[in-house]
């Protein structure tokens, strides 16, 4: 079409009209190339998304940060106007404006101020606001309908917050309130339930507050105990500093006056006994044990220090004050009586006088025995040591032959033949029990009587007590039982002789199988057996076995083997659950019916299938894991 008015225009005379055509030309070919530009941008756009346009938004005067760098451009600009949009936050942030979701809310805080003035673009949570100018309307916004402000339990007062309470960052530290009106002794009506009150650490007392203190603040304090000379413990209950003397007396006064508890000191003129009645800890670690009640008894009333007993005229009771004093090397003693081996004026180098003690060793003597000690129960150290020394006892066993267990305890070594022979002297001497051997002549039974623990790890287990069944009174070794003649009975002395292959058999006779010349190639015969399989048979199911509560094998083998075994369901049309346990596949569907035959036949247990045809309900009394997950959370069956 361009071309033909190209070439109309050609053969013009009129060049005017020529040079309009021309320009038309021209403006014709703009706009098929702004269209055609277009329509590329557009399908450019359908195919990769929205086109995103880099804008310094700063040059608008509206810088873009936080919250508002994350806002879509619409929703400030709206209809595609992008001038004239506002920049103050009260114009978008309120009722029916473009950010009327975040308006300023009914419960604000009254104020006239710009939105920044104390809120940030990151959040309106993230607030700043500063107290400047607001002194003596506190109450305006903390009105506990705003923002929090005098609690139900605050102290009765018209005065402003900002009376008392200085600091615009926290309610507490608050002074400055008039006490001119309070009434001596309330102090506790306010302090200790709404305001400070009594710490931890004061002095426990039940007086009013104002009876120490001053309503300008806590301290200084100062009681004045005027006329107070007694009933200290009344107020001071734990004013007692840790490195007091340990006392009893429950009267500070007794040391103490009512000025001061510094400087205290007991006059102990006149008082000659009952220190136990204020001291209680002042006996020092290194002290020596006493079991005296009395100080006094060494100690005078003017020190504790240097106090020394006079033993003069002391012979015995040593130990009524002396409890603590026997050194731990001391020799283990029973005796009582210290005066026994010690004089009264000093415990060391003490040495007892054995003249004339012939016995009655252990009355005194209880740890002397050494570790390597010969076992014995004697009692009398005196039958194998002297009165004079422990060392180089030696027994005379001359004319002893019986009774060496009276004394010998722990003599027998460990390697010894295990025996319940109580009498040593079967086999030793009594001069030595190195050597010693047993003549078994004439011995033809009750080896057990004696020997215990000969039998060797790998001994046939038998339940014989008598070894001599089996072995000669000479030797233990090469004993071999003769069954010549045994045909029945076995398991009266075999009893571990069972490998662990053995065919699981509730059997107990041997015998049924094995013969009594070798338990080796036994094998069962089994002709005439047709049932009754599971009164020997407990262990040979294989683990793949088909899952039954059949109790009779022979319900499927026959007894003369049990491979190849295949049960002819003719005729049975129920019941499958009485034999059939663990058939069933994992995938199964989930189903209360008990009865298998519902579903499948009694030929194969393989392409059940349910017909449904004429069920209408119950589905559940089968049907137990065939829902699944319900992503919608609706109910359609």
């Amino acid at each position: 079409m361009t071309l033909m008015t190209v070439k109309s225009l050609a053969v013009s005379t009129q060049p005017d009209r020529v040079s309009a055509m021309l320009r038309w030309a021209s403006l014709f070919m703009a706009i098929l190339l702004v269209s055609f530009s277009l329509g590329v941008s557009e399908a450019s756009a359908a195919q990769g998304g929205k086109r995103r346009v880099n804008f310094d938004h700063s040059k608008t005067g509206f810088l873009l940060t936080e919250a508002h760098a994350k806002a879509n451009c619409e929703s400030c600009h709206t209809n595609g106007i992008f001038k004239g949009t506002p920049k103050a936050c009260a114009s978008c942030h309120v009722q029916s404006g473009r950010a009327s979701a975040s308006a300023k809310e009914t419960k604000h805080i009254p104020t006239n101020k710009s939105c920044d003035s104390c809120h940030k673009s990151s959040s309106w949570k993230s607030v700043n606001f500063k107290h400047d100018g607001t002194d003596g309307t506190c109450s305006v916004c903390h009105n506990n309908i705003s923002v929090a402000g005098k609690p139900a339990r605050h102290p009765t007062t018209a005065a402003a917050c900002d009376t008392c309470h200085k600091k615009t960052s926290a309610w507490l530290p608050a002074s400055g309130h008039d006490h001119s009106k309070v009434v001596a002794g309330t102090c506790k009506s306010c302090h200790g339930v709404d305001a400070t009150g009594m710490n931890s650490g004061h002095i426990t007392t039940s007086q009013s507050c104002d009876t120490c203190h001053k309503t300008t603040g806590w301290k200084p304090v100062k009681m004045n105990h005027t006329g107070i000379v007694n009933g200290c413990t009344t107020c001071h209950t734990k004013n007692k500093p840790t490195n007091h003397t340990g006392s009893r007396a429950t009267n500070c006064e007794t040391c103490h006056n009512t000025t001061s508890f510094k400087g205290a000191k007991m006059n102990h003129t006149g008082i000659v006994n009952g220190c136990t009645n204020c001291h209680t800890k002042d006996k020092p670690t290194n002290h020596t044990g006493s079991r005296a009640t009395n100080c006094e008894t060494c100690h005078t009333t003017t020190s504790f220090k240097g106090a020394k007993m006079n033993h003069t005229g002391i012979v015995n009771g040593c130990t009524n004050c002396h409890t603590k004093d026997k050194p731990t090397n001391h020799t283990g003693s029973r005796a009582t009586n210290c005066e026994t081996c010690h004089t009264t004026t000093s415990f060391k180098g003490a040495k007892m006088n054995h003249t004339g003690i012939v016995n009655g060793c252990t009355n005194c003597h209880t740890k002397d025995k050494p570790t390597n000690h010969t076992g014995t129960r004697a009692t009398n150290c005196e039958n194998c040591h002297t009165t004079t020394s422990f060392k180089g006892a030696k027994m005379n066993h001359t004319g002893i032959v019986n009774g060496c267990t009276n004394c010998h305890t722990k003599d027998k070594p460990t390697s010894h033949t295990g025996t319940r022979a109580t009498n040593c002297e079967n086999c030793h001497t009594t001069t030595s029990f190195k050597g010693a051997k047993m003549n078994h002549t004439g011995i033809v039974n009750g080896c057990t009587n004696c020997h215990t623990k000969d039998k060797p790890t790998n001994h046939t287990g038998t339940r014989a007590t008598n070894c001599e069944t089996c072995h000669n009174t000479t030797s233990f070794k090469g004993a071999k039982m003769n069954h010549t003649g045994i045909v029945n009975g076995c398991t009266n002395c075999h009893t571990k002789d069972k490998p662990t292959n053995h065919t699981g058999t509730r059997a107990t006779n041997c015998e049924t199988c094995h013969t009594t010349t070798s338990f080796k190639g036994a094998k069962m015969n089994h002709t005439g057996i047709v049932n009754g399989c599971t009164n020997c048979h407990t262990k040979d199911k294989p683990t793949n076995h088909t899952g039954t509560r059949a109790t009779n094998c022979e319900t499927c083998h026959n007894t003369t083997s049990f491979s190849g075994a295949k049960m002819n369901h003719t005729g049975i049309v129920n019941g499958c659950t009485n034999c059939h346990t663990k058939d069933k596949p994992t995938n199964h569907t989930g189903t209360r019916a008990t009865n298998c035959e519902t579903c499948h036949t009694t030929t194969s247990f393989s392409g059940a299938k349910m017909n449904h045809t004429g069920i209408v309900n119950g589905c559940t009394n089968c049907h137990t894991k065939d829902k699944p997950t319900n992503p919608h959370g609706y109910t359609c069956h």
